[in-house]
């Protein structure tokens, strides 16, 4: 005969007592079913374990304000590049922006007004907007000038098309055409640093043409190079070194013919005529290079007159030779770092430095000091990911956070009670 339930009780108050009595039992039974159906979901659904940081840039803390106002700039690059009173830059430093996107919220394509200033269209790669590559368009309009070029070379009857440095003890063994591809060493992935003479000065005594600051950033580089050799995140020679940085040094061992010395060698050779004849050829290269640039199209023209065939802009600065300055107080050095590949090949490449940059040699600040980074900042990036859970749970956050569930948990608490 069926027993009734005479106490009233219904089978959910039931269910309810016995969770009670057994709570322990009742949650560990609970935590492994969920740790087994997560297994499952990660191994056979193909599910991942992600942190949600959307909306983070716009809660207001330091880093947040910082990333906005990197924002901010990245997309008035082209405004700031043809500032030429700092009406720009003064219009950037005092008005609001006002309607900021999130980067997660953007569409494939999007066109978004800032400021004032011209429409910005973006196209979004593998699911994140490509804003570490604002001159993607420069990057191009290299590849067709290279592209053309070639053309050109091979158009010629008779002319040698082999590299006129061909010669070179550095070509006994590394492939140097990287150094002739302007796109591959300004427009990919490389690793790069950028030194500042006299960094505690404001005005330096020094200049990067001299022998103590060229052997400064000479050993740096070779300490720089080791670190990469070790951690196998380099483009290599035949003999498992890596490939020297395009950078002023080398191009000083170019203008000598001379790619074997140790860098105390090389500053032995590098006497006061040598430093003359040295900055007077980068000089030449650069009038050349500004002369002939195209500013509609952001290429440079051809620079026959530079003997120094694998000279780029980034090896001087913004005031050279202007108005007769021949003293040079920043320079810069390409690593050849970038590789070819699925996103997940490049994302270990980038892992994979981003675990040794810190060892890198940016000497000790007192003559030259340098900082690292790739051309698609993936350091800075990778470094703020990190700080984003932590930015989220900063101290006045934290006790808002705090608060709220304490809040929310309350009445459950004394409900348990009763």
């Amino acid at each position: 005969m069926e027993e009734k339930n005479t106490d009233g009780i219904s089978i959910l108050g039931r269910t309810s007592r016995a969770t009670a009595r057994n709570a322990w039992k009742c949650l560990g039974a609970a935590l492994v079913v969920a740790t087994i159906l997560s297994v499952v979901g990660v191994q056979l659904g193909g599910f991942s374990i992600e942190v949600d940081n959307k909306g983070w840039r716009s809660r207001g803390t330091l880093i947040a304000d910082r990333e906005m106002q990197a924002e901010v700039v990245n997309i008035n690059r082209q405004a700031l590049f043809d500032d030429k009173d700092g009406s720009v830059w003064e219009k950037l430093l005092t008005t609001t922006t006002e309607g900021y996107v999130d980067l997660e919220e953007r569409g494939e394509f999007y066109t978004r007004k800032l400021m004032g200033f011209a429409d910005t269209q973006v196209e979004r790669k593998n699911g994140i907007m490509d804003r570490f590559n604002p001159l993607q368009n420069v990057k191009d309009n290299f590849r067709k000038l290279m592209s053309k070029r070639t053309h050109q070379a091979s158009a010629l009857e008779g002319r040698d098309s082999s590299n006129k440095f061909r010669s070179l003890a550095l070509e006994d063994t590394c492939d140097v055409a990287w150094y002739d591809n302007y796109g591959s060493v300004l427009f990919e992935n490389n690793v790069f640093a950028v030194w500042k003479v006299q960094p505690n000065l404001e005005s330096a005594t020094l200049s990067a043409f001299d022998k103590e600051v060229m052997s400064e950033i000479c050993k740096a580089e070779v300490n720089t190079l080791k670190v990469m050799e070790d951690a196998k995140v380099c483009k290599t020679c035949n003999d498992g070194k890596c490939l020297p940085p395009l950078s002023l040094v080398l191009l000083l061992r170019q203008h000598l013919d001379d790619h074997d010395s140790s860098c105390e060698d090389l500053m032995n050779a590098y006497t006061s005529d040598i430093q003359e004849q040295f900055t007077s050829e980068l000089v030449t290269c650069t009038n050349e290079y500004i002369e002939n640039f195209d500013s509609s199209s952001l290429t440079p023209g051809d620079a026959s007159n530079c003997n120094l065939g694998w000279f780029q802009m980034s090896v001087v600065d913004y005031f050279f030779e202007t108005e007769g300055n021949d003293e040079l107080r920043y320079t810069s050095s390409f690593f050849y770092t970038s590789v070819t590949g699925d996103t997940e090949v490049k994302e270990k490449r980038n892992t994979d430095l981003y675990n040794v940059y810190l060892d890198f040699d940016g000497t000790d600040g007192s003559v030259v000091e340098g900082v690292y980074d790739t051309v698609f900042e993936t350091f800075n990036t990778i470094y703020v990911d990190e700080l984003v859970i932590s930015d989220m749970v900063s101290p006045e956050y934290l006790s808002n956070a705090q608060y709220f569930i304490s809040t929310a948990l309350q009445p459950l608490t004394l409900h348990a009670f009763k």
